[in-house]
């Protein structure tokens, strides 16, 4: 009877809810779930049961054991439990997958119980990795070449797999410069996890289209199921015998000053013709660098403008410009004159220029506003750089007012430190109205600091002017300070700041007018992949006095508390960037009589030819807003939105770009405006390019609406080079050995600067045309030939001949050694970098195969032939190998990892935790 109860509890015990369950006679060993699911990120908890099942009391140790290379395990050391009989312990424990660890297999933990006496007890739980997929595709570096006659360009393309599965991919590409004949080329790369390649695909060209020595190749990778990776343009360089030095300077409509272009255009709006017409050239040659520009334009069909128009030359020890001048320090200087600069050594510099404050380099209508003067030293660049220093003094004289200002002002860097940045500056200043003798004197003074100190950073910035200071900044306090911590993934911030304007009138007239402004932020920002998420709550005041009318003075003044969130995804391989940013909170003014809820949206966009700009305001944000709804007697709740989208997309390889625009602006307590642009642009050749441009606009209220064409075209140049050019004739020789003489290295590609060549018959290639300077000469090599890159310079015809040595052979394979106490780990063979050191420095390399087997050429020499450690386990060791090789000899070289033995350490472990051992 005892016997059939005894089978009765153990068979009750086998049924217990455990999905895997291995036991012996004594004890039970199981598991809480039958398999699990690890991830890189986070860990995953799982228990392990021990029940003891005999009528006595056992005393054991306990491990659970896997591939430690892929898997962190918390128990994977043993530890001794005492169990009572018919007790039974819960032990938790964590997994984790480790960086290296790949999806898409079968892995396993064995827990395993050693009592001191009796049968040894086990259970296996199945182990996956949560699969992350991490693909880049990047051109290869190195010089694209195509030779006319095969129709085919091979682009070297490395693609990096950083996620833990194989992943299969879709490489297209196409040659931009002939889109109608030729289609898209396909090609199709499996690529294992950890690991990259490189892969030359190849895309096929029509040889009508070939007109000159450049084309464009666009490249674009996808995932297997279309997902975009990376989309990536190219250019591939033709391969001759001789080239010719040639100059192409790209085109970009957003620039605003752009080199050495001409542009002449018309603009017609409201009956009315205007002319325009600018450009700019630089001439290098006399030891220097000489520059011109110009604006012109005619208004009315009579008023004659000439802005921006200036000549200058400046060389390494002097230079200077006549004509449209400007300075910005403690004033804002803009007008017709002339500047200088003298470096009377390498660490000293002065400059000193003049002035008159006009509009327009002709003045027509007699715009000019008086004159100024300056003259500045600068010490090792200026206060920027740690021991610099400047010093300036300013002289103005403003012809309406018959005022008269100066200002002598200096910085100093003070610190340069990692953890301290200091730079430090004061103005003294004077002024007078000019109608008497009175002088009124002013300073400034000025403190930055900024620095870091482990995950700690700040910055700091403090300004004082008095109210009779001379400068832009009169009656100013302003302060800002901010401290940040920054982690691996995101950022913590405290930030205040505190500005106040109280400035004082030399000609006893005062206005009452002043404010000031006081702001506390704490916040933090985390990345999560693409988007980056920052939430900031913030106190605001606003305190402002203005002059209403008959010497009375208002005072009005704004108090809020605000919360700030802010979304950001940016993805730049799919052309993709978004910004949504709100404000709200609630705020209490003099304008109102209790406190009211505002808030403020802004979002911004950008997806390949797209982009848009919109903002949406409830409600008064600052108190500007507040008195001018009290001057136009407006009882509305403030509101205000704005959108701005744009378009423009390139065709016909790029020769034609179409741009349009619109705004949008509606204000509760003003005019709604509207405005609408078109922008053709055409490129005739690469050099030069014709547009016609269209705007329309319009303001609720106005008796009529503005539309504004305009024509034009541009042309662009060369820097213009007063020099002489030369040729560069290169010949390539296979060095030859033992008496046997050199020989031509005949069809042997040489890239010269961005140009790419091949040896004629004579092992001889011609660049004509050359500007003197620098150029590298590099030999592609193959074959089993090489010779070292080299840098010429160039300043009259040259003749260089380069010898080919030829190349020995290091071929091999990784071997991995263990035993029975090696830890389980990945035997890792792909991808794996193998270096081949030569006695003075020079390297090699090479990646393994899937077998681990590598290949290396290398001159005849002694060489370190090591892998690289970071591609390989922490629980692998090795040591190098000591290689001698001769000319052109083959050597066969293994290379050992030996995989290191694992120690078991022991504690002692109880129902009712850690006991000491007796």
């Amino acid at each position: 009877m005892f016997f059939s109860n005894y089978s009765i509890l153990t068979i009750l015990l086998l049924m217990i809810g455990f999905a895997v369950t291995a036991q012996d006679a004594e004890v039970s060993l199981s598991f809480s779930s039958t398999q699990i699911e690890a991830s890189v990120t986070g860990s995953t908890q799982a228990y392990v049961r021990v029940s003891n099942i005999s009528v006595s009391d056992i005393e054991g140790t306990l491990a659970v054991t896997g591939n430690r290379e892929d898997f962190y395990i918390s128990l994977d050391k043993g530890r001794e439990i005492f169990l009572k009989s018919m007790d039974s312990v819960f032990i938790p424990l964590i997994i984790k997958a480790l960086p290296n660890a790949k999806a898409g297999g079968i892995h396993y933990a064995t827990a395993t119980f050693r009592p001191k006496k009796g049968n040894v007890a086990s259970a296996t739980l199945i182990m996956h990795v949560r699969q992350i997929n991490q693909l880049r595709a990047l051109p290869e570096g190195g010089q694209l070449y195509y030779q006319p006659e095969d129709g085919i360009v091979y682009v070297p393309m490395h693609i990096y797999n950083d996620g833990n599965a194989a992943q299969n991919l879709t490489l297209a590409g196409y040659c931009s410069d002939c889109p109608f004949k030729v289609s898209t080329s396909i090609q199709e790369v499996a690529i294992p996890a950890f690991t990259d390649t490189v892969v030359s695909h190849g895309v096929k060209i029509d040889k009508s289209f070939i007109k000159s020595d450049n084309l464009t190749i666009t490249l674009t990778t996808i995932y297997k199921d279309g997902t975009l990776i990376s989309r990536h343009v190219v250019r591939a360089n033709a391969v001759k015998n001789k080239h010719r030095y040639t100059w192409v300077q790209p085109f970009d409509v957003d620039a605003e000053a752009q080199q050495n272009q001409v542009s002449a255009s018309t603009q017609y709006s409201r009956g009315v013709f205007s002319y325009y017409l600018s450009g700019n050239t630089k001439i290098k040659g006399l030891g220097g660098v000489l520059e011109a520009a110009t604006d012109m334009s005619i208004w009315n069909d009579h008023d004659f403008f000439l802005r921006n128009a200036k000549i200058g030359y400046r060389n390494k020890e002097y230079g200077g410009t006549l004509g449209s001048v400007s300075r910005f320090s403690e004033l804002s200087l803009i007008g017709r004159g002339a500047d200088f600069f003298y470096n009377t050594d390498a660490k000293n510099k002065i400059e000193a220029g003049l002035l008159d404050k006009s509009f327009s380099l002709s003045d027509p209508i007699k715009s000019s506003s008086g004159k100024s003067l300056w003259l500045s030293l600068f010490h090792n660049t200026g206060s920027s750089c740690l021991g610099g220093y400047d010093v300036e003094a300013l002289y103005d004289y403003d012809s309406r007012l018959g005022a008269r200002k100066y200002i002598v002002s200096g910085a100093l860097s003070i610190c340069r430190k990692d953890y301290l940045n200091l730079r430090g500056a004061m103005a003294v200043s004077g002024q007078s109205p000019g109608y008497d003798m009175n002088f009124f004197k002013g300073g400034s003074l000025e403190l930055e600091g900024s620095g870091k100190a482990g995950r700690f950073s700040y910055t700091s910035a403090t300004y004082y002017s008095s109210p009779y200071f001379s400068g832009i900044r009169s009656g100013v306090i302003n302060t800002n300070q901010r401290i940040t911590m920054s982690g691996d993934n995101f950022n913590l911030w405290y930030a205040f700041s505190y500005l106040s304007v109280l400035s004082k009138s030399i000609y006893g007239f005062e206005d009452g007018s002043s404010f000031f402004t006081v702001r506390h932020d704490a916040g933090c920002s985390a990345v999560f992949g693409w988007l980056t998420v920052a939430l900031a709550p913030y106190l605001y005041r606003e305190k402002r006095s203005v002059l209403l009318g008959n010497g009375v003075v208002g005072s009005y003044s704004l108090s809020a508390a605000r919360v700030n969130l802010q979304l950001n995804y940016q993805n730049l391989q799919a052309e993709q960037n978004f910004r949504l940013s709100l404000e709200a909170g609630r705020f209490s003014s003099t304008s109102f009589d209790m406190p009211r809820f505002h808030y403020r949206l802004n979002g911004t966009g950008n997806w390949s030819i797209l982009s848009l700009y919109i903002s949406y305001q409830y409600n008064n944000f600052y108190v500007g807003e507040a008195i001018n709804a009290g001057v136009l007697n407006s009882s509305d709740t403030y509101s205000q939105f704005t959108i701005l989208p744009a378009i423009s997309y390139k065709f016909f390889n790029n020769r034609l770009q179409l741009s349009g625009g619109a705004a949008y602006n509606n204000i509760s307590n003003a005019l709604k405006t509207l405005q609408l642009s078109l922008r053709t642009e055409y490129s005739l050749t690469d050099d030069f390019s014709v547009f016609a441009a269209k705007q329309y606009s319009e303001s609720g209220g106005d008796y009529q609406a503005l539309t504004t064409f305009q024509l034009g075209l541009v042309k662009r140049f060369k820097t213009i080079e007063t020099a002489r050019s030369y040729k560069l004739t290169v010949q390539l020789l296979f060095n030859g050995s033992n008496n046997i003489p050199a020989t031509a290295a005949a069809g042997e590609i040489v890239i010269i600067g961005d140009n790419v060549f091949r040896t004629d018959g004579n092992g001889t290639i011609v660049y004509k045309s050359l500007p003197p300077g620098n150029y590298t000469i590099q030999v592609l090599g193959g074959n089993g030939w090489y010779a070292p890159k080299r840098t010429l310079f160039i300043d009259s015809d040259t003749k260089e001949t380069i010898f080919l040595n030829s190349m020995s052979t290091i071929r091999g394979k990784l071997k991995y050694l263990l035993s029975e106490n090696s830890y389980e780990i990945s035997h890792k063979n792909n991808g794996i970098t193998v270096h081949a050191i030569g006695k003075d420095g020079e390297l090699y390399s090479t990646k393994t195969d899937e077998s681990g087997n590598f290949r290396l050429f290398v001159p005849a020499g002694d060489y370190l032939l090591t892998p690289e450690g970071k591609d390989l386990s922490k629980y692998v060791d090795y040591k190098g190998v000591m290689l001698h090789l001769g000319d052109t000899q083959v050597m066969e070289a293994n290379i050992l990892l030996k995989i290191r033995e694992r120690q078991i350490e022991t504690k002692k472990f109880s129902a009712i935790g850690f006991s000491a051992k007796k």
